[in-house]
């Protein structure tokens, strides 16, 4: 899936947690979940502050629909970037 400039394509995600979603360590699911991979703990210094974070949802979504976060760019992270 080619990367679109649309806003359904965007997250505001602070610099570091922004990193580890790019590089696979972290992801948010089609219903807005964090998910904390396994292999944090050996490739990001232990990982350990990121995994409170696991299994919450976000804490802050637009409120029409057309601007939250796709939910099919959500599922491509998940099964093509994801490391879990």
């Amino acid at each position: 899936m080619a990367t679109t400039h649309e806003i359904s394509n965007g997250l505001l995600l602070r610099s570091d947690f922004h990193k580890l979603f790019d590089i696979g360590l972290v992801t948010v699911t089609p219903t807005y979940r964090i998910e904390v991979g396994s292999r944090i703990k050996e490739e990001w210094f232990n990982g350990k502050s990121y995994y409170r974070l696991h299994g919450k949802t976000l804490a802050t979504l637009p409120d029409r629909d057309s601007d939250k976060p796709s939910a099919a760019m959500l599922q491509w992270h998940d099964e093509h970037r994801f490391r879990a």
